[in-house]
């Protein structure tokens, strides 16, 4: 008995030979070896059904393997038809008779199909059937099945994810995605390339991807560097200049993958390219508004510095007239104290003369009075003006003798106390100004507050010296006491500028009854050492 072809020898794993071998020993021995031959394929083989027809279609013998496929025992199939294995319109279309005469003539049948176990289950099988011949007469069909439904799912399920990825890609239009062939000809095409590119795919397919590229990109070889990139990378990203294919060009941000098999060999690449001209335009403006933005602040940057100048100019010219209005004062008072209230003395002294006539001295009398008046007005306006005190005696006679002076006129009780002084002389500048606030506070305590009482404190601490004037009696108006001193007229303006050029500060306050001025003046290293 011969066998004219056979199942392929990889298909049936552990046997020992396929069915031409098997056929070609069932014809050189007799039918008791060959029974032995094929009970020890049977034996060896569990993932195959691999059992003999006769020549009708019947099955003659049968293997474990089969059994476990198909679901029948040796006892159940012995002398059925094979096409029990078979769907129904497969039988309806005679398709097992068909199969056997194929294998007849060709020599050989293969394929894969759905076939039926026992309990009616489908499942997804690769066939081969082989003709045995025996001196050139049939003798029958050697058949091997196996069950490859897992790979059939698992292909049909590859296939599933294949087809929706296709539709995914080939509905969004966004993007353009699309394969190239190892050379970088265009083999896919989807809408979003359509839409970007301005290619149909009958204009596009087949060819090279560089058309997608400036001439100046072409000119540097660019598409096939990023291929060769991609190649060693794995990916190339970037974003440059594209070409549609009006010529006009736009803003492309792409992505190139190498895409490679299970073995490592590249079959291919893709693209997706996503045009982002909107993008660039908007960071174009972007840009444009900050550096104009740069710019506005950069030139208030610089008015500011202006100002700031101007306001250190204006601040030390400030600080200059109130120096050279204290010197001017110091100059008034020493010329009415010294030319004016001498002066004034002599005149005095000369009308204290006798005279016998008794109208000469009634005259002479008043005329005495009037002198002694006038100079105590010159002395009076010549310690305001700057007090002499101040320069000879320090700050504290000073402030005792205006306090004291002052409560003697306004008839307004005045404490003066002092903590830290003592004997000790601070810049004439500061004493100048501690004696400036004390004066200029007390006299809106006599003009405003309406009070009979007040308290002066000078504090020297380490650092600083602080002033604090506080009377009892109608407080601020509500707009002052939020800091609006201006209402006041120039009087607590100019406080506040004498203690500004120091770098202090001048708080004006309610103080629950009646108001609270308090000014910090820092002290510099030398100032806090004298």
């Amino acid at each position: 008995m011969r066998a004219s072809g056979a199942p392929k020898t990889d298909e049936v794993q552990g046997s020992v030979g396929g069915p031409t071998e098997l056929a070609g020993k069932l014809a050189a021995e007799d039918a008791t070896h060959s029974d032995r031959i094929f009970q020890l394929l049977v034996q060896s083989v569990k993932d195959y059904a691999i059992f003999l027809l006769d020549p009708e279609g019947r099955v003659s013998s049968w293997n474990a393997g089969a059994e476990r496929i198909k679901g029948y025992s040796i006892d159940d199939i012995l002398g059925q038809h094979f096409s029990i294995f078979y769907p129904p319109d497969a039988i309806a279309a005679r398709k097992p008779y068909q199969e056997l005469k194929i294998a007849i003539r060709e020599g050989r049948f293969e394929e894969e199909g759905w076939r039926i176990r026992k309990d009616g289950s489908r499942f997804w099988a690769s066939v081969t059937i082989t003709p045995l011949y025996r001196d050139g007469i049939l003798q029958g069909f050697a058949k091997v099945t196996r069950d490859l439904s897992e790979h059939k799912a698992t292909e049909m399920r590859l296939r599933a994810s294949e087809e929706k990825s296709r539709l995914l890609v080939s509905g969004i239009k966004d993007y353009a995605i699309f394969m190239l062939d190892p050379d970088g000809h265009v083999v896919t095409w989807n809408a979003g390339a359509q839409a970007i590119n301005g290619y149909a795919a009958d204009e596009i397919l087949g060819k090279h991807f560089s058309v997608f590229y400036p001439k100046e990109a072409k000119t540097d070889d660019r598409p096939a560097r990023e291929l060769q990139i991609a190649t060693a990378q794995g990916s190339f990203v970037n974003e440059t200049w594209g070409v549609r294919k009006d010529g006009s060009r736009f803003w492309a941000s792409i992505v190139l993958t190498a895409l490679r098999d299970g073995s490592g060999h590249l079959y291919g690449f893709s693209k997706v390219t996503h045009d982002m001209s909107e993008r660039r335009k908007r960071d174009e403006q972007i840009e444009k508004l900050n550096t104009e933005l740069r710019s506005k602040i950069d030139q208030l940057d610089e008015s500011r510095r202006a100002v700031e100048l101007h306001s250190v100019e204006l601040q030390k010219l400030s600080a200059e007239l109130l120096r050279v209005q204290d010197e001017e004062r110091r100059r008034v008072a020493r010329e009415l104290h010294d030319e004016l209230g001498q002066e004034l003395a002599g005149l005095k002294m000369l009308l204290e003369a006798r005279s016998d006539k008794p109208l000469e001295k009634n005259a002479r009398s008043e005329a005495v009075a009037l002198a002694e008046r006038a100079i105590q007005s010159v002395r009076n306006l010549s310690y305001l003006l700057h007090p002499p005190l101040l320069d000879e005696a320090g700050l504290f006679a000073a402030l005792r003798w205006y306090v004291d002076g002052l409560a003697q006129r306004s008839g307004i009780k005045i404490d003066l106390e002092t903590a830290g002084l003592g004997f000790q002389r601070l810049p004439i500048e500061i004493e100048t100004t501690v004696f400036r606030i004390v004066q200029e506070s007390l006299t809106n305590v006599y003009r405003h507050s309406g009070s009979n009482q007040a308290r002066v404190e000078i504090e020297k601490h380490s650092d600083s010296i602080v002033v604090r004037v506080r009377d009892y009696g109608k407080g601020l108006p509500a707009h002052v006491a939020k800091g609006l001193s201006k209402s006041f007229g120039v009087g607590i303006g100019g406080m506040r500028e004498r203690v500004k050029q120091f770098g202090g500060t001048l708080i004006i306050s309610q103080a629950e009854p009646g108001a609270q001025v308090e000014a910090t003046i820092p002290l510099l290293e030398k100032e806090q050492a004298a």
